[in-house]
């Protein structure tokens, strides 16, 4: 059987998506800090593509990637 998202307006026995969100809220699912180092991966990858100069711009990437988890790191994120 094939699984798919719930729709809302659909009862399906399941945890509805208040629900869903909530436990995410509760760190159920994940952290946000999870998600945001995710998305600045996506994004320095994104802008070193489009780079005429890739090297410095990784080098730079990888300076910002590192401030930024390390912020997380000391605020619990």
């Amino acid at each position: 059987m094939v699984e798919r998202e719930h729709v809302s307006g659909e009862n399906h026995g399941g945890p509805s998506g208040i629900d869903r969100h909530r436990r995410y809220q509760a760190g159920g699912h994940g952290s946000h800090g999870a998600r945001l180092l995710n998305g600045a991966a996506l994004n320095a990858a994104m802008w070193i593509a489009s780079s005429d100069d890739p090297k410095t711009v990784f080098n730079r990437a990888v300076e910002v990637y590192k401030r930024l988890a390390n912020g997380l790191l000391q605020t619990g994120g």
